[in-house]
């Protein structure tokens, strides 16, 4: 099916009456075939009913919102998000916007509707709304559309069962009931840090009960299902190897594994803590022969926390098992990690340079809450730092949101993403009970369309403005 794109954006000037008009094409992206098409690990095998109400019909749904930014988008099928550093002058979703967010338009609903070959959208910004300077246009699903990658504004309320916010929508969950004696097995998923899709392998890193540094390979269908696979946990292990880091020993489960993107794994651990100074041990694995180097940062004026669980917290004992917690984030070469005493700062580590620290001015307090299921309290995606309540782009720009808090349940891993979507491994058990858990989640604020305007708008607050965004198919 080809899809044609046409734009039209009024502006009126509320005190003479004078109308400017910006008419322009799109070029359609692939976000909407890898909706719909990849099938990770079977699970669109029996897609959740919140995924039919979040995405079907594809207009007003899949396709049912609007972003605004103020430079141009790359033009390729394959650049389905927006860079993190892009600004975002508004959005709009399927609906009327009936909160104080200046940035979010309302679908006018007498002039949108259903074509014989598409979809006519029409929204309308009133003159505090989307004010700032619109380069390029995106059509968007209509979670994004209300608020792209979260706000104060917006609870991340999607329907009764609500899992569980606007940006990542859950799409399936799959369980396997655990026998918490096998420890080594249960860490095959919930201590992953890395996912290979198109080989189907997982690579996990933990400390073992001699506080070696384990890594493991295992062989797992992602992308393809094999003749005696049960897709759902079929992991087979492929490889393991232990690596004795000597200042490693102290820390016992205290520790954070990360995935560096750079031929590199990268171990972290604080070692002793005060209000002048914090030391922070580090490992460096490198993927091709696991060699590694090690040693002891002292960070002065950083006040790090060294409680339990203040960095990390592994699995420990037999009869109680939650994964693990993480407290910090790497990306970019930096390590990111909240100030123990004050929640409105966030300390950004050079791991190349630990001469190099600075805070991240928040301007809120931070809120890594949630239950006992949910175990990981930063993660990223497209090259945002998330938390509960508050994301950090690649720019550091901080912005406050509404308190995800549940965002990712039962998820103890990054969040692994391909294409349009992501997974993530997590666990519970109780001394009755264990599981462990893999998650598919639907990621809302893809770019369906990217249409840049052949000159940019400028939309100021003696103006009001109605986009008109017209899809059809081609005959």
């Amino acid at each position: 099916m080809k899809l044609i794109g046409e734009s039209l954006i009024e502006l009126k000037d509320v005190r003479t009456g004078k109308r400017e008009y910006y008419r322009d094409k799109n070029m359609v992206t692939s976000s909407l075939n890898y909706l719909f098409s990849v099938n990770i690990n079977g699970m669109n095998n029996y897609r959740s009913s919140l995924f039919y109400s979040s995405f079907l019909p594809i207009c007003p749904n899949a396709i049912g919102g609007i972003l605004m930014f103020e430079d141009p988008l790359v033009e390729n099928t394959e650049n389905i998000f927006a860079p993190s550093t892009l600004g975002c002058t508004g959005y709009a979703s399927n609906d009327v916007n009936t909160t104080t967010d200046v940035k979010r338009g309302s679908l006018n609903q007498t002039e949108s509707m259903a074509l014989d070959n598409g979809y006519k959208f029409v929204w309308d910004f009133s003159t505090s709304q989307g004010n700032g300077t619109i380069a390029s246009l995106a059509l968007t699903s209509k979670h994004a559309g209300k608020c792209y990658w979260g706000s104060i504004f917006d609870n991340g309320y999607v329907d009764s069962s609500n899992p569980y916010g606007r940006r990542f929508i859950l799409n399936q969950r799959d369980s396997m009931s655990w026998d918490y004696s096998k420890y080594n097995e249960g860490q095959i998923y919930i201590s992953t840090i890395e996912v290979d899709f198109e080989n189907g392998i997982l690579t996990s890193i933990y400390i073992d009960s001699s506080y070696n540094i384990i890594v493991r390979k295992t062989k797992k269908h992602l992308m393809t299902a094999g003749l005696t696979s049960n897709l759902k946990f079929d992991g087979k292990l492929i490889e393991t190897h232990s690596i004795s880091a000597a200042s490693f020993k102290s820390l016992t489960t205290n520790v954070a594994f990360f995935d560096g993107k750079d031929g590199y794994w990268y171990g972290f651990g604080v070692s002793s803590y005060a209000s002048s100074q914090s030391k922070l041990k580090w490992v460096k694995i490198k993927k091709s022969d696991y060699s590694f180097t090690e040693g002891e940062a002292t960070l002065s004026n950083v006040y790090l926390s060294y409680s339990t669980g203040s960095i990390n917290t592994f699995p420990s004992g037999t009869y109680y098992y939650t994964g693990l917690s993480k407290y910090c984030c790497l990306r970019n070469g930096y390590l990111y990690m909240p100030k123990n005493d004050d929640s409105t700062k966030i300390y950004k580590i050079n791991i190349n340079n630990y001469a190099d620290v600075t805070q991240i001015q928040l301007g809120f307090g931070t809120a890594y809450s949630g239950n006992n299921y949910k175990g990981i309290y930063f993660y990223e995606f497209n090259g945002i730092i998330f938390f509960s309540n508050g994301y950090i782009d690649e720019n550091d720009k901080v912005t406050q949101t509404y308190n995800y808090s549940y965002e990712l349940e039962y998820t103890s891993s990054p969040l692994f993403a391909y294409k349009n979507h992501a997974i993530t491994f997590g666990g519970y058990s109780a001394y009755s009970s264990s599981c462990i858990y893999i998650n598919e989640y639907e990621v809302s604020p893809y770019l369906a369309t990217i249409n840049n305007l052949s000159s940019a708008v400028v939309k100021t607050a003696d103006k009001t403005m109605k986009i008109t965004y017209t899809l059809t198919e081609a005959t």
